[in-house]
């Protein structure tokens, strides 16, 4: 948790180092770059999955709960009952974003356009 907690404060300095130097469009379309939408799917790889001892496997269980959000989420994108002429803007923590983008990228529902083109 030190570990974490280290991790976060940093990128919470980043973050606002890039308020001070420039706008939320510029701090957004900095948090959704593939490299820090990497750092935070990352984080759950090697910081909590390796939670183990024994028989307590308590970093597994936090990382399958945060998939079961993730599916939980994306499965209340199919309750909204979309045309496929329809756009739905997601807006959710960074941290699912890398999940989200994959199971809508594997879904024959969504396609899924990078929001990047629009804070550019």
């Amino acid at each position: 948790m030190a570990q974490m907690e280290a991790i976060g404060k940093g990128v919470i300095a980043l973050m606002d180092q890039w308020l001070k130097e420039g706008t939320i469009r510029d701090m957004l379309f900095k948090m959704n770059s593939p490299e820090f939408l990497d750092l935070s799917y990352q984080l759950y790889l090697q910081v909590f999955l390796p939670m183990v001892e024994g028989t307590n496997f308590a970093g597994a269980d936090l990382v399958a709960d945060w998939n079961k959000r993730n599916l939980r989420i994306f499965s209340n994108l199919h309750q909204i009952g979309c045309s496929p002429d329809d756009r739905v803007l997601v807006i959710f923590g960074q941290g699912h974003i890398p999940l989200l983008e994959r199971i809508a990228r594997d879904s024959p529902y969504f396609e899924v356009v990078d929001v990047l083109s629009y804070l550019r």
